[in-house]
């Protein structure tokens, strides 16, 4: 193997272990942003469905469900609980999500994920030169230097 060859090889070795190392980012960011905006989204619903039977129903309707659950205490205060409580979560779930900017780093890491593997082609196609592809590869880490 030439010194180009081996230098295009170690390249190539590199983009892999970059991509490697922005898949596993990803197998663990995106599943936990999206169950944090789930919670956000199912904890404001059920925090609006739980304060709704009361206020839409009023007293009549706080009486007959105190009654079909067969409670000792009136049910607009279970109601209430679990509204507050929900709410709560959905605001913790939505912060959460916020910081760190998560969405826009999961962003990064997808856009800079293929554009290696499109770098990582043109190499081992031998489609572009060793030296412009370290440099583009450089640029590219910059990307995902949150890494």
């Amino acid at each position: 193997m030439t010194t180009s060859a081996n230098t295009r090889e170690t390249l190539i070795a590199k983009i892999r272990e970059k991509r490697s190392e922005i898949k596993k980012f990803l197998e663990l960011t995106q599943p936990r942003y999206k169950r944090l905006i789930n919670i956000g989204i199912i904890g404001s619903a059920v925090a609006a469905a739980a304060a709704a039977g009361p206020a839409m129903g009023g007293k009549d309707f706080s009486d007959w469900l105190t009654e079909a659950l067969g409670l000792d205490f009136p049910v607009w205060q279970l109601l209430c609980i679990l509204a507050a409580l929900c709410s709560v979560a959905a605001a913790i779930a939505a912060g959460m999500s916020k910081s760190g900017e998560t969405q826009g780093q999961i962003t990064k890491a997808q856009l800079a994920d293929a554009r290696l593997e499109g770098l990582q082609t043109l190499l081992e196609l031998e489609q572009i030169e060793v030296e412009k592809a370290s440099s583009i590869f450089v640029q590219h880490l910059d990307d995902v230097s949150f890494l």
